[in-house]
């Protein structure tokens, strides 16, 4: 039986850790925007103390097990509408919040469909296998619509893709761990600024998490329910990451197919349908990318596509290709790493990669600590959950160590497994 989702607040309403959060985020990016870059460093500073505090807080008094999913998701806007706030009032310009892949590819598509939806430009044409038209931007190109093009719309537009994401984390992860692991693995999940730097700016990171944990839920949920209808909605999160990072489709689709075989409680109708439809999509798959990514050539195609990575401006070739691999695998699970190089690089709002990486790197820790610990349990109770995020870092520890945003397309997944320590009874709690 599903556990009911009550959106009313379980304790009494006390809005002090939002409207903190609030006044603390606008004051941030506020000093952010108004002072020179030599001040980026005291007002990130600040900023990343408070989140730590407020993650130690809740832990420590146990306040965050008496957050609902509503609770959550204010705390969330709090932050996000709070910088937002003191973009406005600071005067920010569009560089701050549309960085380079936002400028040069994400806004223009939203353009495009806020005009489409003006009536004034049809869908633009696709100059290649690669060139996509992103949900992100569909759903960025409504809010634009609707409140008009600027970056603080982008903002609001990504920050509820999060909130519903946040939703279906808390179902995900009470129903297939606990109530209390949710609820602090969505605490990691608004709190980590590595992670909220991806949100404010215009990316795709935050559609890619939302599909990523629906995908989980949907499927989780089928194997619960036995439902059919949640067999064939498990698809429609695979078939939009087809679309919005290609690569993940095979991943979390073979993972889902192997699901369903190894499922005693399927029919072998539902089995051959699922695989019908399986090796359907994998031919689709390799004939629509069949001159970018040749079958008979894959491997070769794997070191291209690691070539050209690591072949950046900004990449150190001794530091990434050149790394043995058990070195690489450690720097993809912890990467970004604190460096002074990067300062020379990054202002404004990317200081939260730089100031961001020690709370990022103490939740992965968490999350590598605890898989170890439990290794049994992760490869036996939940390997549909650990299969896909195993082969991933492999793979990308391979081709590019130094990505943290391709890592990041499991932090879900990470923030479960890392709150799992703070639930105390992992393997003995009853779900909530």
């Amino acid at each position: 039986m599903r556990m009911p989702i009550n959106f009313k607040t379980e304790v009494h309403e006390n809005p002090l850790l939002e409207i903190t959060t609030f006044i603390v985020s606008a004051i941030y990016s506020f000093l952010l925007i108004t002072f020179d870059k030599g001040f980026d460093n005291f007002s990130t500073i600040f900023f990343c103390i408070y989140l730590l505090g407020i993650n130690i807080y809740l832990i420590r008094s146990k306040s965050i097990f008496k957050f609902n999913i509503s609770k959550l998701i204010y705390l969330l806007i709090s932050i996000n509408l709070g910088i937002f706030l003191g973009f406005a009032c600071a005067k920010g310009g569009h560089t701050e919040l549309w960085v380079i892949d936002s400028l040069s590819m994400h806004a223009p598509g939203a353009v495009n469909i806020y005009n489409l939806l003006n009536g004034t430009e049809a869908l633009r044409e696709l100059s290649s296998n690669f060139d996509r038209t992103y949900l992100t931007n569909v759903i960025v190109g409504f809010f634009f619509y609707i409140l008009g093009p600027s970056p603080i719309t982008s903002g609001i537009a990504l920050m509820s893709i999060k909130c519903v994401a946040i939703f279906y984390l808390f179902k995900f992860c009470s129903q297939s761990f606990s109530k209390k692991t949710a609820q602090v693995a969505c605490l990691f999940y608004i709190c980590v600024p590595t992670i909220i730097f991806y949100n404010i700016t215009y990316y795709k990171e935050t559609t890619v998490h939302l599909l990523v944990i629906l995908f989980h839920y949907l499927s989780s949920t089928y194997f619960r329910e036995l439902k059919i209808r949640y067999l064939f909605l498990t698809l429609i999160p695979l078939a939009l990451l087809s679309n919005e990072r290609f690569y993940l489709a095979p991943i979390f689709g073979g993972t889902f197919l192997l699901q369903i075989l190894v499922c005693k409680h399927t029919s072998y109708l539902i089995k051959a349908s699922i695989c019908t439809i399986f090796f359907a999509g994998i031919s689709l798959f390799f004939y629509k990318y069949r001159t970018d990514i040749p079958i008979d050539r894959l491997i070769s195609s794997i070191e291209q596509v690691r070539h050209n990575y690591n072949n950046y401006s900004d990449v150190n070739k001794s530091l990434n290709s050149e790394l043995p691999f058990i070195f690489a695998l450690a720097k993809f699970t912890l990467t970004p790493f604190f460096t002074f190089k990067k300062f020379e690089m990054f202002y404004n709002y990317s200081y939260l990669l730089i100031w961001g990486s020690f709370l990022n790197q103490l939740v992965i820790t968490i999350f590598a600590f605890q898989v170890l610990r439990n290794i049994k349990i992760a490869f036996t109770k939940y390997w549909y959950i650990f299969l896909p995020l195993v082969f991933y870092f492999f793979l990308f520890a391979y081709i590019a160590p130094f990505s943290g945003r391709l890592r990041d397309v499991f932090y879900p997944m990470i923030s479960i497994w890392s709150a799992t320590l703070f639930s105390k009874d992992f393997l003995n709690e009853n779900k909530a």
